[in-house]
């Protein structure tokens, strides 16, 4: 199983590299902003150059978190899950929701990307988000809760691989 789930690896790398190619490409141009003669200060309330500053330091930050996540991915030991185990990164998440059911792959990177598994969309979580916290260390069959704005949404463990 473990292999199996290293191909849902396989299909998020790309991703990330893709947005490592486009943050590159937008850091190029928000350094070459900062340092353009055009956002010298016309006046001391002119802070076009500093805000060019500003945003190219998000992006480099934001590019080493993605360089470290893909070298992280790439290195990454998939283990297999049994129904007796309790879940945690790597997991393979079915649950069911208001009899809708929807599968989950537990990362510490990567949250947000969609995936496919077997036919079927995977979405990447990490145990940081709220719903990655409730289901860390459940089994198969527990229930958790999570507040999604106003409401309360519950669902149930199905299945863990």
């Amino acid at each position: 199983m473990a292999n199996r789930k290293t191909q849902l690896v396989e299909q998020l790398m790309p991703l990330i590299e893709t947005e490592i190619r486009i943050l590159q490409k937008s850091l190029d141009s928000a350094s070459e902003a900062a340092t353009h003669p055009e956002s010298k200060p016309e006046n001391k309330y002119d802070t076009r150059g500093l805000e060019a500053s500003y945003l190219a330091g998000a992006q480099r930050e934001r590019l080493n978190e993605l360089k470290n996540a893909l070298f992280s991915l790439q290195n990454m030991v998939v283990r297999d899950f049994t129904a007796d185990d309790r879940i945690a990164p790597t997991a393979l998440v079915e649950l069911e929701q208001d009899g809708r059911q929807s599968s989950y792959f537990l990362l510490p990177l990567g949250a947000g990307f969609m995936l496919q598994w077997e036919g079927k969309p995977v979405q990447v979580l990490t145990p940081q988000s709220p719903l990655g916290q409730a289901l860390l260390h459940k089994n198969v069959g527990d229930a958790v809760k999570i507040r999604a704005g106003s409401a309360i949404k519950e669902y149930e463990i199905l299945q863990v691989l």
